[in-house]
């Protein structure tokens, strides 16, 4: 699984510089409100989220001062062997020391193969995530990761919408448990249109004299209706699209109407599950007791 070895913000909000190695176990950040404990873990999630663009405004540099960029570094660790391929990302590998700690960019035979993504925004606004090290960075090369390795890595923040989580939706954690296909989009379009038909054919009689009324008068003024006016569910407002497909209960009550704590222990669970089969930034970023996460993360101010 994925680990988060350091993690450095510079001009981001409220930090003007921070250079942090997360312990193995259980990190907590604590302290009191607007501190920056919430912006440390949005950089790690935007620099390390699988999105394609990310809206920032000059409020997100430090002192509104957007003449200096924001830069977002993560270096992360126990990738997996596609990851640490040479062809792919040789001249970005470098090494973490985890005694010191340090990272390096020649990764010596004693130190862990790590990679460093750089998440950097300009005046202009636009976000730019790159892999780094100082040693291409003088040579003048750059890359990024692969979307599909951007996939594989991004975490699961546990927060107010880890229900997001409990449906079928694009990087919900549900969709990493398994490689489980399904037809769900035609399955989908299917159900839409069934019950359109079925919402028409159950309201033409309840509706027949506002229907009639509609008909006729679009017939006076020459307006073209066939065989007359129904009643029916629109096909874009009652569509079935990403996210239509949700957990529910053994009630078949949907599980997001859970309780906070619950919807966030069961989201770690899944996540948890799924670090043991992919390599992914554990769900709490190094955080591994699932309940003394939930209660860490409800005793901080």
């Amino acid at each position: 699984m994925t680990r988060i070895r350091r993690v450095e913000i510079d001009h981001f909000r409220g930090i003007s510089h921070l250079d942090w190695f997360p312990q193995p176990g259980i990190n907590c950040l604590i302290g009191p409100g607007d501190s920056g404990k919430s912006t440390i873990l949005d950089s790690i999630d935007l620099c390390l989220g699988a999105r394609r663009q990310v809206q920032f405004s000059d409020s997100d540099f430090h002192g509104a001062d957007f003449n200096t960029p924001i830069r977002i570094s993560v270096t992360i660790g126990d990738l997996d062997d596609s990851m640490k391929n040479l062809d792919a990302y040789g001249p970005f590998l470098r090494g973490f020391i985890d005694l010191i700690p340090s990272v390096d960019d020649e990764p010596a035979t004693w130190a862990e193969t790590v990679l460093t993504v750089r998440l950097t925004v300009e005046s202009d606004l636009e976000p730019s995530w790159t892999l780094f090290s100082e040693r291409v960075e003088a040579q003048g090369l750059s890359r990024g990761l692969a979307w599909q390795d951007r996939v594989r890595i991004a975490p699961t923040r546990i927060g107010a919408m880890a229900d997001y989580h409990l449906g079928w939706r694009r990087g919900s954690v549900l969709n990493r448990l398994s490689d489980e296909t399904t037809n769900a989009a035609g399955a989908l379009a299917g159900a839409a249109r069934g019950a359109r038909q079925a919402f028409g054919e159950v309201t033409q009689s309840g509706m027949s004299e506002t229907l009639n009324a509609v008909t006729e008068t679009a017939r006076e003024l020459g307006i073209p209706v066939g065989d007359g006016v129904k009643a029916m569910l629109d096909a874009q407002l009652a569509s079935f699209n990403d996210g239509a497909v949700t957990l529910h209960d053994g009630e078949s009550v949907p599980l997001r109407s859970l309780g906070v704590g619950s919807t966030r222990l069961l989201i770690a669970g899944l996540q948890r599950k799924t670090a043991n089969g992919s390599s992914l930034v554990h769900a709490g970023y190094n955080f591994v007791d699932i309940r003394r996460l939930v209660e860490a993360v409800n005793a901080i101010p």
